[in-house]
């Protein structure tokens, strides 16, 4: 959900729908990245936006609503998450490896991996300083200097699959 009536999504193969009146409507983009599987993705408005998945270069840009894409260059393999404050952005492997950029999106810096992750499903900014991340067997992790540094969260169920997170304040989200 992007504003009161904008919705953006996504499915499997990497086909972005965009609704600009509450999802009365839909129009789909016009092409996918090439062998993708989609997990994720992230958009500011109608047409700019972010798609995370699984392939060669796993995270493409679309200035376009999808119509066409470009791949970022560094992160390869199986992303699961992506997430965009200002020109701050953070994506996260499957396994915990996890890139961020500074200006955009043009470069990625590979940060390592989250500490404690044994399979990350996704991760949120509230802001460029404050983040989240979860994942299976009860995973969270948060950060308070834009991603630098992870301090694993104690969960009340190490069983549980945390397979995502919505931030309504630094402090304040809800997990599924």
């Amino acid at each position: 959900v992007i504003g009161g009536q904008e919705v953006v999504v996504v499915d499997e193969p990497g086909v972005v729908y965009r609704s600009a009146d509450g999802g009365v409507t839909w129009t789909a983009g016009a092409s996918t990245p090439p062998f993708f599987d989609a997990e994720d993705i992230h958009f500011t408005s109608l047409l700019d936006g972010w798609i995370a998945g699984f392939a060669s270069s796993a995270l493409y840009h679309t200035n376009d609503g999808g119509d066409s894409w470009t791949a970022a260059s560094g992160p390869a393999g199986a992303y699961v998450a992506i997430d965009f404050e200002g020109a701050n952005g953070w994506a996260a492997n499957v396994s915990g490896l996890y890139y961020r950029t500074v200006d955009g999106g043009t470069t990625w810096i590979e940060e390592g991996e989250l500490p404690g992750a044994i399979n990350v499903t996704d991760m949120d900014f509230f802001d460029p300083s404050i983040g989240y991340a979860v994942g299976r067997w009860g995973y969270a992790a948060r950060s308070d200097d834009g991603g630098v540094t992870w301090q694993v969260l104690e969960t009340p169920n190490s069983d549980d699959m945390l397979t995502g997170i919505h931030l309504l304040g630094p402090d304040e989200l809800w997990v599924s």
